[in-house]
Protein backbone atom coordinates (compact mmCIF):
# COMPACT_ATOMS: atom_id res chain seq x y z
CA UNK A 1 0.00 0.00 0.00
CA UNK A 2 1.39 3.23 -0.90
CA UNK A 3 1.77 6.13 1.57
CA UNK A 4 0.00 9.35 1.33
CA UNK A 5 1.50 12.63 0.46
CA UNK A 6 1.03 13.76 4.07
CA UNK A 7 2.18 10.34 5.50
CA UNK A 8 5.46 10.51 3.53
CA UNK A 9 5.91 14.30 4.50
CA UNK A 10 5.39 12.92 8.12
CA UNK A 11 7.85 10.04 7.58
CA UNK A 12 10.54 12.78 6.62
CA UNK A 13 9.26 15.18 9.67
CA UNK A 14 10.65 11.84 12.01
CA UNK A 15 13.84 12.37 10.52
CA UNK A 16 14.93 15.62 12.06
CA UNK A 17 15.24 15.44 16.08
CA UNK A 18 15.28 17.92 18.79
CA UNK A 19 18.86 17.81 19.12
CA UNK A 20 18.73 18.50 23.20
CA UNK A 21 15.78 15.97 23.79
CA UNK A 22 17.01 13.71 20.78
CA UNK A 23 13.02 13.02 19.61
CA UNK A 24 12.07 13.64 16.74
CA UNK A 25 10.10 17.05 16.14
CA UNK A 26 6.65 15.13 15.35
CA UNK A 27 6.81 12.77 17.87
CA UNK A 28 7.65 15.54 20.28
CA UNK A 29 4.35 17.35 19.24
CA UNK A 30 6.30 20.32 17.85
CA UNK A 31 4.65 19.81 14.49
CA UNK A 32 0.74 21.72 14.79
CA UNK A 33 -0.06 21.65 11.71
CA UNK A 34 0.41 20.39 7.91
CA UNK A 35 -1.48 21.72 4.92
CA UNK A 36 -2.64 20.09 1.26
CA UNK A 37 0.09 20.08 -1.40
CA UNK A 38 -0.89 22.67 -3.76
CA UNK A 39 -1.10 22.37 -7.46
CA UNK A 40 2.46 24.07 -7.15
CA UNK A 41 3.81 21.73 -5.20
CA UNK A 42 3.88 23.76 -2.31
CA UNK A 43 2.99 23.00 1.12
CA UNK A 44 3.03 24.45 4.25
CA UNK A 45 3.92 23.46 7.95
CA UNK A 46 3.47 25.18 11.61
CA UNK A 47 5.42 24.08 13.88
CA UNK A 48 6.82 25.31 17.31
CA UNK A 49 9.37 24.79 19.66
CA UNK A 50 10.08 23.67 23.16
CA UNK A 51 11.15 26.77 24.05
CA UNK A 52 11.51 30.44 22.14
CA UNK A 53 14.81 30.27 23.42
CA UNK A 54 15.84 26.81 22.21
CA UNK A 55 19.54 27.26 20.80
CA UNK A 56 18.97 25.61 17.71
CA UNK A 57 15.79 27.48 17.26
CA UNK A 58 17.51 29.43 13.83
CA UNK A 59 17.88 25.44 12.76
CA UNK A 60 15.37 22.93 13.45
CA UNK A 61 12.79 24.90 11.03
CA UNK A 62 15.18 24.65 7.99
CA UNK A 63 15.79 20.93 8.89
CA UNK A 64 12.16 20.37 8.51
CA UNK A 65 11.88 22.05 5.47
CA UNK A 66 14.98 20.85 3.93
CA UNK A 67 13.74 17.07 4.76
CA UNK A 68 9.99 17.53 3.17
CA UNK A 69 11.72 19.45 0.39
CA UNK A 70 13.98 15.80 -0.35
CA UNK A 71 10.49 14.04 -1.24
CA UNK A 72 9.73 13.92 -5.00
CA UNK A 73 6.48 15.69 -4.87
CA UNK A 74 7.48 18.73 -2.95
CA UNK A 75 8.90 21.91 -4.75
CA UNK A 76 8.97 24.04 -1.40
CA UNK A 77 7.95 23.32 2.33
CA UNK A 78 7.25 26.90 3.96
CA UNK A 79 7.76 26.41 7.65
CA UNK A 80 6.60 28.59 9.86
CA UNK A 81 7.43 29.07 13.52
CA UNK A 82 4.41 30.14 16.23
CA UNK A 83 4.59 30.30 20.18
CA UNK A 84 0.65 30.27 20.66
CA UNK A 85 -0.66 27.93 21.97
CA UNK A 86 2.62 26.77 23.73
CA UNK A 87 4.33 23.87 23.61
CA UNK A 88 3.86 21.15 26.44
CA UNK A 89 4.96 17.50 27.17
CA UNK A 90 1.42 16.94 26.76
CA UNK A 91 1.47 17.27 23.10
CA UNK A 92 4.36 14.46 22.18
CA UNK A 93 3.25 11.22 21.24
CA UNK A 94 2.77 8.19 23.93
CA UNK A 95 6.27 6.85 22.65
CA UNK A 96 8.21 9.96 23.20
CA UNK A 97 6.56 10.38 26.70
CA UNK A 98 7.57 6.85 28.00
CA UNK A 99 11.41 7.58 26.40
CA UNK A 100 11.13 10.87 28.40
CA UNK A 101 10.05 9.39 31.17
CA UNK A 102 6.96 12.01 31.17
CA UNK A 103 3.77 9.26 32.56
CA UNK A 104 2.50 9.27 35.23
CA UNK A 105 3.02 6.37 37.50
Amino acid sequence: MELSTRDRIIQQLKKVYDPEIFINIYDLGLIYEISELDSEGCVDITMTLTSAWCPEADQIPGWASKSVEELDVVNAARVSVVFEPSWTPARASDAAKITMGWTEE
